[in-house]
């Protein structure tokens, strides 16, 4: 219910690797990913890749389209709002 501002648009993803320590995130996190924002320059995201969804840092820089290094186009699926991690007992 906090953590919640937009329930239809919002979905939870578990992350799987620590890729994104630098950024907070952690191998099992729970995501709570938005769908309803729109991504700002530096957001992390959640976009789909060939068929996979996967972790990314949006652009600083508005990209025209937005295109991962072998230029193919990524779909963004939402802007990550909180990241939830177990503390170390």
């Amino acid at each position: 219910e906090h953590l919640v501002s937009h329930k239809a648009a919002t979905f939870f993803l578990r992350a799987s690797g620590n890729g994104f320590s630098q950024f907070g995130v952690f191998d099992q996190d729970l995501l709570i990913v938005d769908r309803s924002l729109t991504p700002k320059a530096s957001d992390l995201i959640v976009a789909i890749e060939e068929g996979k969804l996967i972790l990314k840092q949006f652009p600083r820089q508005k990209p025209k389209p937005l295109l991962k290094e072998t230029n193919q186009s990524l779909e963004v699926w939402g802007v990550i709002v909180y990241v939830i991690h177990h503390l170390a007992q």
